[in-house]
């Protein structure tokens, strides 16, 4: 193994590496930094080379992807499958043609550098790469990461949620069809997959509950029916059909109903970018605006970790925060319109 610069400043080095060793097939990286960090870099490749690592099998990355692929399709959502491969396009250039052991911190830095400034896409295809890692792993494919991956810096934007008479307005002017699916999401708290997946057998009208079984990370949540949602419910259909809400197109499920929801939004005067998960989002803040707690909001939700449901505690504030400089303004030009008059 060689290190040596590729221009003047020497900011950038060219690494020739051996995996298997001086007989195998030599493999040239670029580094850029220091000298030092270029070194730090050789070190840890050196350190990756398999006969560090016992007899474990140390194929390339992208040898792997289509059984990994098989088994996330088997394991995990369609949703998430759907995500794995959508973020493989983005990690297979960087990462397709390194040995597993091959791969270092530097490796992941050099991504992220590469992904920059798009830190949140680049912390999801991160994580989903670690994943991988990990199954490999599992498989005895190669040794657990002797390092953790820093996530890139990201601050979730706060959505502009919809003020109740908003929500109102958009039920109104809503076709008939896609209004139970609304009050699910917005009086229920449902999730999108949620309410179009949702099955009549998760349904206990007599008790005024939901029942639901497979939600997002495969936890049981019960959701208790409001009167609006509950009346919904009955005009939905019968039981008789498998799902609560029925495409006619297909059906089966709604697959989306976000070209409704604008033009609902539009019909009804609403400004705010109307999608599904705001929906959500508005029951959440309006639930706390109204006295609830924390705890209670985190079961109602189905979150695994409160600090998930803390962001509404923000959203409610700046929401406030926003109402009162409403006012603010309001009156200080009404005492200088007074002032004026005098």
């Amino acid at each position: 193994m060689s290190i040596r610069p590729l221009n003047p400043e020497k900011t950038k080095w060219q690494i020739d590496y051996y995996p298997t060793g001086r007989k195998g097939k030599r493999i040239r990286y670029t580094a850029f930094g220091s000298e030092n960090e270029a070194r730090l870099y050789e070190s840890e490749l050196r350190r990756a080379r398999p006969e560090n690592h016992g007899s474990l099998i140390n194929p390339k990355v992208s040898s792997l992807i289509s059984e990994y692929l098989d088994w996330v399709k088997l394991h995990r959502s369609p949703r998430t499958h759907q995500d794995v491969i959508y973020s493989l396009k983005f990690l297979i250039p960087h990462f397709g043609n390194l040995n597993l052991n091959a791969i270092t911190r530097s490796s992941f830095e050099k991504y992220q550098a590469f992904r920059s400034p798009k830190n949140r896409a680049c912390n999801k295809e991160i994580c989903y790469f670690s994943a991988f890692i990990n199954w490999c792993v599992d498989h005895n494919h190669c040794e657990p990461l002797a390092f953790k991956i820093k996530k890139l810096p990201y601050q979730a934007p706060i959505p502009s949620i919809l003020t109740i008479d908003e929500v109102k307005r958009l039920i109104l002017s809503s076709d008939d069809r896609i209004k139970g699916m609304i009050l699910g999401m917005y009086e229920a708290g449902l999730r999108w997959k949620e309410v179009s997946n949702l099955k009549w057998n998760n349904v206990d009208l007599d008790n005024e509950i939901i029942v639901l079984k497979t939600t997002k990370g495969n936890r049981n949540r019960i959701v208790p029916l409001t009167p609006a949602f509950k009346t919904a419910l009955k005009n939905a259909g019968t039981d008789k059909e498998v799902y609560v809400f029925v495409s006619p197109r297909s059906g089966g499920p709604y697959n989306n109903i976000k070209r409704a929801l604008t033009s609902a939004a539009k019909k009804a005067g609403i400004t705010k970018r109307v999608y599904p998960h705001l929906l959500r989002h508005s029951y959440a803040t309006h639930i706390l605006e109204a006295g609830g707690d924390l705890r209670t909001l985190q079961a109602l939700l189905g979150h695994r970790d409160i600090k998930t449901t803390q962001i509404y505690t923000h959203m409610m504030t700046d929401h406030l925060k926003a109402t009162m400089k409403k006012f603010s303004d309001y009156t200080g030009q009404k005492k200088k319109q007074e002032i004026v008059d005098k």
